[in-house]
């Protein structure tokens, strides 16, 4: 069972503001594309299936602390720790680092929802993941 993913990035032209540092936004789109990493290297790509509906994993909260600019060209170790798993819902901390400094942590709370009767509900998370992933052990970042 996996707790952590560890995933690295170059910073792309495109990711950057007008001062030529990562936009803020871009560390959100950031811990999403390390959160689907984690998901196919445990082999389960998304969306998944819980009978014949797509079980997907919106968020409901997310959160980043930039704490050093990055630029254009420079490398992002990007760690995933999977924080806490409910019944519904998982809380995922991000940790971002560039030449072994902290430089941004994020944040992010997704719960477990399939389309259904016209609309999105929340469901259990499926077995298939929680067989796959467990929670961090306390103390660890």
């Amino acid at each position: 069972m996996a707790y952590e993913f560890h995933y690295r990035r170059m910073v792309q032209f495109v990711d950057t503001d007008m001062a030529g540092i990562i936009h803020f936004t871009n560390y959100f789109r950031y811990m999403e594309e390390v959160e689907i990493a984690f998901y196919d290297s445990i082999g389960l790509p998304g969306p998944f299936r819980r009978g014949g509906d797509a079980v997907r994993f919106p968020r409901v909260a997310a959160s980043c602390d930039f704490i050093k600019p990055v630029t254009c060209g420079d490398w992002l170790d990007c760690r995933l720790l999977v924080r806490r798993i409910g019944s519904k819902s998982i809380a995922y901390e991000h940790v971002f680092r560039h030449e072994g400094g902290i430089v941004a942590r994020g944040k992010i709370t997704v719960v477990c929802a399939e389309r259904g009767g016209g609309g999105i509900r929340s469901v259990p998370i499926p077995a298939a993941v929680r067989e796959r992933i467990e929670e961090a052990p306390a103390g660890e970042s």
